[in-house]
């Protein structure tokens, strides 16, 4: 057997006794990796209904229940699923699991009967699956929340939220109004954070940040001690544990006031409890149109990275991604296709802010040098004027096809790209410098014949 660990486990949650339809469930679901097999498995386990699907969400479940959900969210083209998804994929025994979650989503889809019959399991996991599954069925949500009004397990409640967003965004359905009830009442399921630790007590701080007399200044740790750190005044500052960074946060929400700055460290914090960063990150995640449109982008990316499912898609800027490397994450996190093409260009752009030496390669008047030089300019933004400069230096033609975009972005080679211009000049250079002079953007074509005409290289 391939993966014996999981038989294992497998088989202590399945009991002794099987009958014979059950064995052969069971023998088809090891089966959905084997290419020969793997559509007639699935094909069994479908016609087996709720005992075929039973054995699917044990599998599934071997594998995490929060990865089987990821895969099931993908499967539905809810981005906000993406990090799960990824942690489903993270291993080679998380394979047959994730495979599982995927049939099983299939047919609780196809399957209206089951999936209703599902919101009544007495298993979490499989209310949890059928609630986000509902999410992709147009009209099903709004009847699936309602079966859940008195939903009190924290692993369904975490769903809720999620499968919300999903609808909204699958089928344009709204059910916030439900959807943040149910959502409300995951926050009571939480231990009550306190502020054992400040002397000055919760209320304090509120008024303070409230006044603009204490500020939010950034965390520290050290070991496994992680505080949130919050000026009051000259000198004197508070070091917040992340129960009272909660606590605090919880308050200020109650007034109308959001600060990120106590949650959104805590949700990168990988030495802390998962259940505390997820206390927080659930916040989080719920007060994200809250926070300062400016900064919202990047603290989205900051959760998705953390794994966390938001409602929106972390967006970059695709021409320039110097600087956006956890934008470009999150993005990729959240299945972004075009965000993977984006991190070969940045990986293999890296280095050439300011491009320095880049422009030297024009002196090697070789092939290979010609070849990098035109490489790098093409794809790399902060490259393109000195990678320009190696090939005007060459009289490599292909710097005549970079010099327009080259001179629009002189604020890094523009020194490189002169002396070139000025130790090699050609007449086609000076053809394709004039016609670039006379666009409505010429101005630095123009500035460079200038500066060409006065070192004597032209004269007009």
């Amino acid at each position: 057997m391939r993966q014996p660990a999981l038989l294992l486990l497998l088989l202590s949650l399945t009991g002794a006794a099987h009958a014979a339809n059950d064995k052969a469930l069971w023998k088809a679901v090891f089966q959905l990796e084997d290419p020969e097999r793997a559509q007639s498995a699935a094909s069994l386990l479908r016609s087996g209904g709720a005992a075929g699907y039973d054995v699917l969400s044990k599998v599934a479940r071997a594998g995490g229940e929060r990865a089987a959900l990821g895969v099931a969210g993908y499967q539905l083209k809810c981005h906000m699923f993406g990090p799960m998804f990824f942690m489903a994929h993270r291993g080679g025994e998380a394979r047959l699991p994730a495979s599982a979650a995927k049939l099983a989503t299939e047919m609780l889809l196809e399957n209206k009967p089951l999936r209703e019959k599902l919101l009544g399991s007495e298993e979490p996991f499989d209310r949890a699956l059928a609630l986000l599954v509902s999410a992709g069925v147009p009209g099903a949500l709004p009847a699936a929340l309602k079966r859940l009004h008195d939903e009190k397990e924290p692993r369904v409640l975490e769903t809720v939220e999620a499968a919300s967003s999903c609808a909204r965004m699958r089928t344009g359905e709204k059910v916030d109004e439900r959807a943040e009830q149910l959502s409300r009442r995951l926050e009571k399921t939480d231990q009550q954070p306190r502020c054992e630790e400040d002397e000055a007590g919760v209320e304090k701080l509120v008024e303070g940040l409230l006044k603009g007399t204490a500020s939010i200044s950034g965390w520290s740790r050290s070991g496994d001690e992680f505080t949130v750190t919050m000026n009051r005044g000259p000198d004197k500052s508070s070091n917040l544990k992340p129960p009272c960074a909660l606590a605090l946060y919880d308050a200020l929400t109650k007034r109308g006031r959001y600060e990120p700055g106590l949650v959104l460290p805590i949700v990168e914090q990988r030495m802390l409890a998962r259940s505390v960063r997820d206390a927080v990150g659930r916040r989080a995640v719920r007060d994200l149109a809250n926070y300062p449109e400016a900064e919202r982008n990047r603290m989205a990316a900051q959760l998705v990275v953390a794994g966390y499912e938001v409602p929106v898609k972390v967006t970059y800027k695709a021409d320039d991604t110097f600087g956006q490397a956890l934008e470009l994450e999150a993005a990729a996190r959240q299945g972004s296709k075009q965000a993977l093409a984006d991190i070969e260009r940045f990986v293999f752009c890296r280095g050439t802010f300011g491009s320095e030496g880049l422009a030297l390669l024009g002196y090697l008047k070789t092939p290979d040098a010609a070849a990098t030089a035109y490489q790098l300019a093409e794809r790399c933004p902060h490259a393109i004027a000195a990678g320009t400069a190696a090939l005007v230096r060459m009289k490599d033609e292909r710097g005549l096809q970079l010099l327009g975009k080259a001179l629009k972005g002189l604020s890094f080679g523009q020194e490189d790209l002169y002396r070139a211009a000025i130790d090699a000049y050609t007449p086609a250079l000076g053809q394709e410098l004039r016609k670039l002079a006379a666009s409505d953007e010429g101005t630095s074509a123009k500035d460079l014949l200038k500066s060409l005409k006065l070192a004597g290289v032209t004269s007009d």
